[in-house]
Order: C-alpha cells, then structure tokens, then sequence
C-alpha cells in the first residue's frame, strides 16, 4: 500500500526516484537564445540538462563519451557547444577542464535558468545557493553571430580562424612626396564576440574525461 503510494506521489510529481529528465521550459525553447543555436548545440542543452537531479547546477558534467551516446559527435560538436551555450547565456561553467596533480578535471556546468548549488568543486566555491541568472532571458543575436557560430566549429576542429579585414583609405604622408595610393589598404580585424569588443575565437578548454 505504502509503494502504490509512494509511486501514485511520483507520477504527480513527473518523475520517478533515479531518474533524470532535462525540464527545458518552454521560454527558453522559444527564445532568441535558444534559436540562435545550431542543432548539435541544441542537442548539446538537453544531454546537459538531463544530468540535473535536483541539487546539483553547477555540477553537471558531459564525457566526450557521454555525448556522443545522446548525439553530439564528433567530439569537436561538444566543444563547439559548450563556447555557443555559455556565449548566448544558457549556460554558466562553474569550473573549466584541466589537468591537476597528475589527473584531469573535467568541466562542469550550471543550468542559468535554474538555482545554481553551493559548492567546493568550483573554480570559485559558493557556500550559499545562488539564485538563476537568467542570461538567456537579457541575451539578443549579435550581427555577427553567424560569423562567431562557423568560427567556434573552426577553431573547435583545430582549424585556424579567417579574420575580416578592414579596409581603410590610405593617406599621403605629411612632408613627404607620396601621393595617395589607389585602392584600400587591408587590416586585418577579429571578429566581434558575443556582440562585445572584439577578440579572436579559440577553441575552450575542456576536459571532458
């Protein structure tokens, strides 16, 4: 009696003890965030997400291996994904991968629609819960994000980065006899980040095993 109670509860509830469900609202599926991303991204957000038990964002992690069992592959999709994700706000990464003490550490993620959990494991620990960010909700699509999305899957397979060059006129020099050249001279510019500044794109550091 006590069981069919207690399963009886768990389906009200939408799950069940042990297991795991991603619960992506639907604000977020609707949103320019969440639109922006190409599809491997977006397969890249649901195997994050379904890491989720309840009390613990922040701590969600996703193995190369792991990844590909839920459809992101090959391996430069997951790296690639995670720059996406946390660039238009749908994730935060509480600790990035790297070697120590002769191991590896591998990164680990939280959800920014949801309370992010205290804890020691991250590149800076939170003793208390801190409440959801949300950044997806303030994030809108830069000009050149289709330029940043080509440029991560580059620089995630290993590939070096095109950089747009700008063109200005060339000027004569003062107390000189040169005259104007004919044309534009080519600047070599980095590609806008997120819609801020400017910087070149380099592929994250992730431990993912």
């Amino acid at each position: 009696m006590n069981r069919d109670r207690r399963s009886r509860a768990a389906g009200r509830q939408g799950t069940r003890s042990g297991e795991r469900y991603a619960q992506i609202p639907e604000e977020i599926l609707q949103s320019e965030a969440y639109g922006a991303l190409p599809d491997y991204a977006r397969v890249c957000i649901v195997a994050i997400a379904s890491r989720f038990t309840g009390r613990n964002n922040g701590d969600l992690s996703l193995s190369e291996a792991e990844a590909k069992s839920r459809g992101v592959s090959p391996k430069w999709k997951l790296r690639a994904s995670v720059k996406l994700l946390e660039a238009c706000g749908l994730i935060a990464v509480t600790r990035r991968g790297r070697l120590s003490a002769g191991g590896k550490l591998c990164s680990l993620y939280g959800l920014t629609w949801r309370e992010l959990s205290a804890s020691d494991k991250y590149d800076q620990l939170i003793f208390l819960p801190r409440k959801a960010s949300n950044d997806w909700a303030e994030w809108s699509k830069p000009d050149d994000w289709n330029d940043f999305v080509r440029d991560t899957a580059h620089a995630a397979k290993g590939k070096s980065v095109r950089k747009k060059a700008k063109k200005i006129p060339v000027t004569p020099q003062s107390g000189t006899n040169r005259t104007p050249q004919s044309g534009t001279e080519s600047i070599p510019v980095a590609p806008h980040r997120e819609g801020h500044g400017t910087s070149s794109v380099v592929p994250p550091g992730v431990v993912t095993s």
